[in-house]
């Protein structure tokens, strides 16, 4: 025997099946998933490794670049990665030249092993602080200086540099004098731990 359809459940039929026709259709996902690749595909984007994990070298190179961004395309992605690497020389450089060596150690350093990296990088930096020593009549200056060095996938490459702030007298004894790293100092005399990972020496 042919049972009859309730007659709310025929009404509520009816409302829906208007409503959907009333409605635009949505996009096919497919159709979404597809324009959102050729935006990506649109979208340029540059990497750039550096050869240090510390967080205050890291946000200065996303600072640098944050400046620089109205010289490359509109909408450029940067994607900076960290990468611990050797500077060949001291702990804290004790002149310019020994500090700019490490700057660009770290730059070729990152070059040479890029193929590590989960995505090829356009470009590589070191950024290495030091000291640089000058004597007057008055007698001996020691300056905090920061050196960094960019570099491309071609070898073509530049060095930049930040200004100096002259250290206290107590301070480059320690470091100068005593051989003493210059953030282990610094902790030590300041009170304070771990001022280089945290802010940086600058």
């Amino acid at each position: 025997q042919h049972q009859a359809t309730p007659l709310c459940k025929i009404q509520r039929t009816k409302l829906l099946s208007r409503y959907h026709r009333r409605l635009p259709l949505p996009e096919p996902t497919n159709h979404r998933i597809h324009a959102a690749l050729q935006y990506a595909h649109r979208v340029p984007i540059v990497r750039v490794a550096v050869g240090s994990t510390r967080r205050p070298k890291i946000a200065a190179v996303e600072t640098a670049l944050a400046q620089l961004a109205s010289h490359f395309d509109p909408g450029t992605i940067f994607e900076v990665h960290g990468r611990e690497v050797p500077s060949g020389v001291g702990h804290t450089p004790a002149s310019r030249e020994e500090t700019m060596q490490g700057a660009r150690a770290r730059a070729d350093a990152l070059a040479q092993i890029s193929g590590e990296f989960a995505e090829p990088c356009h470009y590589f930096a070191g950024l290495e602080g030091g000291l640089a020593i000058a004597q007057d009549s008055a007698g001996r200056h020691v300056f905090l200086e920061n050196w960094a060095y960019v570099r491309d996938t071609s070898g073509r490459g530049s060095y930049g540099q930040s200004g100096g702030i002259a250290l206290p007298a107590v301070l480059a004894c320690e470091v100068v004098d005593r051989g003493v790293e210059l953030s282990v100092a610094m902790d030590a005399l300041s009170g304070r731990h771990g001022i280089r990972d945290a802010e940086g020496a600058w």
